[in-house]
């Protein structure tokens, strides 16, 4: 059951009614390039014809890359870029914009933290070969055909954050078991707010909480997986919650207790 449609227009729905109080932001799906390919398209065209299709487009080019709260908390979907320098570079992106192959754009959407190293590194999105080498300056002054965007690790996020004025990034783009992962010594959050994703997995999900103190707390939704997807589901893959791993139980021990919600 295809319901992507109903779901941007819920969200779209919420926007309007509560414009100051409901945020969106723009991922790697909201790009044709991606949604045409993913279901969105066929949706689209069984539900209403072609042409709403190209007017989603015109709204998704229209959605902010990121969120700034208190001007303390950096969101976006995918994560930091070699181009971000300032925060200002995000606000002088001019919209309606339509992400390219490379560049900021496509690193605010796409790009993923890793526990691989602290500099930058291909990614191994869309990699057949798995490279994950280091990304020398010359390589991010070109596309990089090993992968979609890049990689960034533990010393990445600490130097973006003091260049940034910034206390934490949160960003999504991964499954993650419990819904959630601190990374980058308390530094990034990774929140996956769909449970059993693509019924592939047998992951929670979660959502982020700050309070006006900008203090930290989740709640974690689980799914009851149905009787005919249980024996596919399996554990999402890991992504080590700092490049020491072992810090990972002190890291999710320092936040709040997080309200644990079941539904069928």
């Amino acid at each position: 059951l295809k319901l992507a449609f109903q779901v941007v227009i819920l969200l779209f729905a919420l926007k309007l009614r509560y414009r100051d109080r409901i945020y969106l932001l723009r991922g790697n799906h909201e790009t044709p390039a991606v949604n045409k390919i993913y279901g969105f398209y066929n949706e689209c065209v069984m539900k209403y014809g072609a042409g709403i299709w190209w007017d989603f487009q015109a709204c998704f080019n229209r959605i902010p890359l990121a969120g700034l709260i208190s001007k303390r908390v950096l969101c976006m979907h995918g994560g930091l870029s070699p181009e971000l320098s300032h925060l200002d570079v995000i606000r002088n992106i001019p919209r309606p914009c339509e992400p390219l192959d490379r560049g900021l754009l496509i690193d605010l959407t796409w790009s993923d933290p890793t526990n691989k190293g602290e500099g930058w590194f291909h990614s191994i999105r869309g990699n057949t070969n798995d490279d994950h080498r280091r990304c020398s300056q010359h390589d991010k002054n070109k596309v990089a055909i090993t992968g979609i965007s890049y990689m960034f690790g533990k010393g990445v996020v600490q130097q973006a954050c003091q260049m940034l004025g910034i206390d934490l990034v949160i960003r999504a783009h991964q499954v993650v078991q419990d819904g959630y992962e601190m990374m980058a010594g308390r530094k990034l959050i990774t929140v996956f707010s769909a449970p059993n994703y693509c019924g592939q997995f047998t992951n929670a999900a979660a959502i982020v909480c700050l309070d006006e103190d900008l203090q930290i707390s989740f709640q974690q939704l689980k799914m009851q997986i149905p009787a005919n997807l249980a024996p596919k589901a399996k554990p999402a893959p890991a992504i080590a919650c700092d490049t020491n791993p072992s810090n990972a139980k002190a890291d999710k021990d320092f936040i709040k207790p997080f309200t644990v919600c079941h539904f069928p």
